[in-house]
């Protein structure tokens, strides 16, 4: 997680000065804080949210259903 926020307050804003203000960054920074909460339902929003006006892929959405997986695990190991 301290990676992906790295990323996301750091280097992508140095790369791009307007990432901050695109959509994209904040269904990242909606996701981050969903499985910092682990709130699987929260994370499956935001991205049938971001679905609704941009699709996304088929290699996205197998990987976004990984993450969401682990967040179940990570729900179950603490129970």
């Amino acid at each position: 997680m301290i990676a992906v926020h790295r990323a996301l307050e750091e280097q992508y804003p140095n790369i791009d000065n307007t990432f901050t203000s695109t959509r994209e960054y904040m269904l990242l920074q909606n996701l981050m804080q969903a499985v910092e909460a682990g709130e699987q339902e929260a994370f499956s929003d935001h991205l049938y949210q971001f679905d609704q006006m941009s699709k996304l892929d088929k290699w996205k959405t197998k990987m976004l259903l990984r993450v969401k997986d682990s967040i179940e695990e990570q729900g179950d190991d603490f129970s």
